[in-house]
């Protein structure tokens, strides 16, 4: 990190985990996290091969890089090719799919896990 807190993620440097269970393959890179921002997260993931479902409790954009990212959400398939962005809206139940595909993606707000706790400590509904 710099002096000015900028950070540069450079290709090929950034360290990927699995993600996702099943055939085929995917992993993410945790770039930006609550630990380094208070309003937004980053990731890089890929997918090849493997569909990984998730409900987002946050609103997300996720942006094209290469190959072919598909989200799959209520009967409709949006696919995504270098370039392209798409927003999703907090609550939204998806599946991400792809076949050689690298993508950006940008949440917020970053803590929404702890957000979602503190609800339910006081009683509320998961967000």
């Amino acid at each position: 990190m710099t002096p000015s807190g900028i950070r540069k993620f450079e290709a090929g440097k950034v360290a990927f985990s699995p993600y996702g269970d099943g055939p085929g393959a995917a992993s993410i890179s945790r770039l930006v996290g609550p630990g380094d921002s208070t309003t937004m997260g980053a990731y890089l993931a890929r997918f090849d091969g493997r569909s990984v479902a998730w409900t987002v409790r946050y609103d997300e954009l996720i942006a094209g890089i290469s190959g072919k990212f598909r989200l799959k959400s209520d009967g409709e398939v949006h696919e995504l090719g270098p370039g392209d962005v798409l927003w999703i809206p907090e609550g939204t139940e998806l599946e991400y799919q792809g076949d050689d595909a690298m993508v950006f993606i940008s949440i917020a707000p970053v803590d929404w896990r702890a957000r979602q706790a503190a609800n339910l400590e006081i009683g509320g509904e998961p967000a």
